[in-house]
């Protein structure tokens, strides 16, 4: 039987194949960009001209759709890859849109590469039983803050600050970056960091595409 195995060789690594998870990426993030595009205005009284929020659509897509799927978007090392390096290009272009300043621009790419590396580590640790519970706090970290700005608007009339969220916590790096409102991001990445013991990149040259 050992002689049979050694004739066989080594295994073979299946890799995923990564055009499912890109191309639910792309289809999200070309939504969101063609919405400023298009000049289409998500509210009675949003903000005019529709594309001086393009940055912040385009955060919000790629922060809360990565917090409800990243189960799939990150389902291995390359998958994560991807993701991560394919959503600079929207948020820069998203940005010139706005007319942002390019320094804000990066700031807000950087919080938001660091929220999609965070989902890649916590996707890499957590066996899959526990993904819809990782899939409930992430969404409670981008959205619930935000749910409760709405209601805080509808009843107080407040404004949107870094305290009500992660999303919140990236628009404020277009208007008043600071640290403090990196915190609660770096202690959720710092986390995955201890929890995640490694994201698969198997040998390419013993990999077979699924």
């Amino acid at each position: 039987m050992n002689a049979d195995a050694d004739k066989a060789g080594p295994s073979v690594v299946a890799f995923k194949s990564l055009t499912p998870p890109v191309l639910v990426w792309l289809l999200i993030q070309l939504v969101a960009i063609l919405i400023p595009t298009l000049g289409v205005s998500l509210s009675a009284n949003f903000v005019q001209p529709p594309q001086a929020a393009a940055l912040k659509e385009m955060i919000f897509a790629q922060m809360a759709s990565a917090a409800l799927l990243f189960p799939f978007l990150m389902r291995d090392g390359r998958a994560a890859i991807a993701v991560v390096l394919s959503c600079f290009p929207f948020l820069q272009f998203a940005g010139v849109m706005a007319s942002t300043p390019l320094s804000r621009i990066a700031i807000a790419s950087a919080f938001v590469s660091v929220w999609l590396i965070t989902l890649a580590l916590w996707r890499a640790a957590l066996r899959p039983r526990w993904q819809m519970w990782g899939v409930a706090i992430a969404s409670l970290l981008t959205l619930g803050g935000l749910v409760i700005w709405y209601l805080e608007v509808e009843f107080e009339g407040s404004h949107v600050t870094a305290f009500h969220g992660l999303i919140a916590a990236a628009w404020s790096q277009l208007d008043q970056p600071n640290f403090t409102s990196w915190i609660p991001l770096l202690v959720v990445f710092i986390a995955g960091c201890g929890a995640a013991k490694k994201i698969p990149f198997p040998d390419a040259s013993r990999a077979k595409t699924m």
